[in-house]
């Protein structure tokens, strides 16, 4: 399923194999990191802590970009 974390009650209907729609990376999106099956996030770069955390974790991790 997509799921779309727009607070923190959202964050914990997170189930195994999710695809994850926040803003950015939330510390109660982190604590399921082992659920997640990929994440998109608004906010971030190649070193953010949502791409720290799926490289760390394994799932990817999309962010959109205004430069194409």
């Amino acid at each position: 399923y997509v799921r779309l974390i727009t607070s923190a009650k959202d964050a914990s209907k997170i189930k195994k194999g999710d695809i994850i729609v926040s803003q950015t990376l939330t510390k109660e999106i982190s604590k399921s990191a082992k659920l997640i099956g990929a994440l998109i996030v608004e906010e971030g770069s190649k070193i953010s802590e949502a791409a720290i955390l799926a490289r760390n974790t394994g799932f990817p991790a999309l962010r959109p970009s205004d430069y194409f």
